[in-house]
């Protein structure tokens, strides 16, 4: 199934996240190995859930239901949720 434009738009405004190389970890581990990182940073969320919450209010709101709650943590969820 493709993803609805209306929520590839709303990704719009924090995605794509970077990649970051990680650098230092690499020499660390004295690896031959490439190391990345997503930064999460311009997520207003700090994570990858708003990326879902995001999907999941736009099929909430198409079939009618007008609330949604979540259980939360640190708040990431409940932050995400409300911003979608």
């Amino acid at each position: 199934m493709d993803t609805p434009e209306e929520i590839l738009e709303f990704y719009k405004m924090y995605r794509p996240s970077p990649l970051i190389r990680a650098y230092n970890l690499e020499k660390y581990l004295g690896t031959p190995a490439k190391i990345h990182y997503k930064f999460e940073g311009n997520n207003t969320s700090g994570s990858h859930k708003l990326n879902s919450a995001v999907a999941q209010a736009y099929y909430a709101k198409k079939q009618g239901i007008t609330s949604l709650t979540t259980e939360t943590g640190a708040g990431q969820w409940g932050t995400a949720l409300a911003e979608a």
